[in-house]
């Protein structure tokens, strides 16, 4: 059915105007799809209607919200608000603007829900707690984003949060292999020789780059070490340095001094600074230091230090 939309324009010098229209009728209802020409007549005071232009027709679609993506800041949730993911962050995108409805439910019973008013991008915290505020038990849930948009037209996507009480416990830990089972980190200048699980440096200012994978963690590790042992004693005359690694440069925190006899010496001298830890594991060196005879063999590698555990 045509329609008529009019447009009173004041005089004000401008010979051009803009126009939008919003896929309604006269009386603001939507228009039904399908292709609308669009008709423009221009006049005065002193003149009659004038038509002028040609336009492109313009086609109405339905237009509809796609099902919804959702983004997870963490598949889990661990509410026990001791600094391990206490909270997820939720986020929900439609493809128009819709309105959004979120549930979660167990077992097909609503826990938790919240409404957003006509958007395309919903977000909010879940803290593990139901509508009322209480901590929800251990389990799996389904988070159901329902988006109407468009005509009405209701789509839905789900996906599913874990709850656990699990919580951030400190724990010891000391995890020792032989020498030779170390990765050694590709690093210009290694001479590597395998003794029965031990590694021997020989020449003098060779060195051999160990890098040890550390144990899960839930935060960082603390008071992290590393020693080297050495089962046989050195030749005489035999020295040697060692360090950590920081960001793949020598630290300057040598401290393995000359042992001619058998036993463990702490790398560096000191606990592992933070920058030595880096691709999930710790990286040490040991080098043959100037001497008279110059070799030295490294048996094991220990690290030692705490690690965070949920329980």
């Amino acid at each position: 059915m045509p329609f008529q939309a009019n447009l009173h324009v004041v005089p004000s010098g401008r010979s051009t105007w803009r126009f939008a229209w919003n896929g309604t009728d006269q009386r603001g209802s939507p228009v039904p799809p399908g292709r609308y020409r669009i008709r423009l007549w221009l006049s005065n005071r002193t003149s009659a209607l004038r038509k002028v232009g040609a336009f492109r027709p313009i086609t109405v679609a339905t237009s509809q919200a796609g099902r919804p993506a959702i983004a997870l800041s963490s598949a889990s949730v661990y509410p026990a608000r001791d600094g391990y993911l206490d909270s997820v962050m939720i986020r929900s995108t439609a493809v128009v603007p819709s309105v959004m409805v979120w549930k979660l439910t167990s077992r097909g019973r609503v826990v938790w829900t919240r409404s957003f008013t006509r958007r395309t991008t919903a977000m909010a915290l879940f803290v593990g707690k139901d509508s009322r505020g209480r901590l929800l038990p251990d389990g799996a849930y389904l988070l159901t984003v329902v988006a109407t948009g468009g005509e009405g037209v209701a789509v839905a996507r789900a996906v599913t949060i874990r709850v656990s009480g699990q919580r951030v416990t400190p724990a010891l830990f000391s995890l020792t292999a032989p020498a030779s089972s170390a990765r050694v980190a590709s690093t210009p200048g290694v001479v590597a020789g395998s003794v029965r699980g031990s590694m021997r440096i020989p020449g003098d200012g060779e060195f051999v780059s160990f890098v040890r994978p550390l144990p899960f963690s839930a935060r960082p590790v603390v008071g992290l070490r590393a020693t080297v042992c050495s089962s046989t004693s050195q030749p005489s005359g035999s020295a040697a340095e060692s360090g950590y690694y920081v960001g793949y440069t020598h630290a300057p925190n040598f401290g393995l001094a000359a042992r001619l006899g058998p036993g463990c010496t702490l790398v560096g001298g000191s606990a592992a600074p933070r920058g030595a830890v880096f691709d999930g594991a710790v990286h040490i060196y040991v080098a043959t230091a100037a001497a008279t005879t110059t070799s030295w063999q490294v048996d094991t590698v220990t690290i030692t230090g705490t690690q965070y555990v949920l329980r």
